[in-house]
């Protein structure tokens, strides 16, 4: 709609699966579920799940983290009731042929974004994380994709009485650094993405070398 106004239309922020259904051959797909088999793989650990994904479809395994046990148990139900494995059914590398788009990207320095994520978890706190969370959790809603979230999932332990508030916090702020990580890995092994160093002060000039280096490397005929 926009591109046909003769408008250059720009897409920012959204998860890196919300920009791949956008601009590569994405398939959602069909597949059913079996709650029976699904509710047996939810009494199992997230390590016995994944060395169980690992031995059935070893590609998956290396794309999904261990610890994304929702995801392990969704590859597992799908060999399962398909007898085919995950992976085929995963995001296609090529890029759609519809789309010349120009990805840009913001980085950190690691220590600088560890250091912003931790202090985002502290405000997150002082802004009432831990009364929201135990709302949730006195509904019994642990079991609620949202509430398995890093920020609730941790805090839920705290409220069972297997961490102590500081351990809980702590561990929310590591497992978030561990998500920005794994984020970063995922960005730049499955998209070819030019970073700007968001720290750097980014002049019109120094702006036009960055999209100018881009397109030198990837060469599109609309781009003029």
């Amino acid at each position: 709609m926009i591109h046909s106004k003769g408008k250059l239309p720009f897409i920012v922020g959204g998860t890196g699966l919300y920009i791949q259904s956008v601009f590569y051959n994405y398939s959602f797909g069909t597949v059913s579920e079996d709650s029976e088999y699904r509710a047996k793989l939810e009494e199992m650990d997230a390590q016995t799940l994944h060395n169980r994904l690992l031995a059935e479809d070893p590609k998956s395994a290396k794309q999904i983290h261990f610890n994304n046990k929702r995801r392990v148990i969704r590859a597992l139900e799908v060999i399962k009731l398909t007898g085919r494995p995950f992976s085929e059914y995963q995001v296609e590398t090529k890029l759609s042929d519809e789309f010349e788009p120009l990805f840009l990207g913001l980085e950190l320095e690691r220590s600088v974004l560890y250091d912003r994520i931790n202090r985002r978890v502290d405000q997150m706190m002082e802004a009432g994380l831990a009364k929201e969370a135990r709302a949730l959790f006195d509904l019994s809603l642990g079991d609620m994709p949202a509430t398995r979230g890093i920020g609730y999932k941790e805090l839920f332990q705290h409220f069972d009485g297997l961490l102590t508030e500081e351990e809980a916090v702590w561990l929310i702020k590591r497992n978030s650094r561990h998500f920005a990580k794994r984020q970063m890995t995922w960005f730049r092994n499955r998209m070819k993405i030019h970073w700007i160093n968001v720290l750097e002060e980014l002049t019109e000039e120094k702006a036009n070398a960055c999209i100018s280096q881009f397109l030198k490397a990837n060469p599109f005929d609309s781009y003029k």
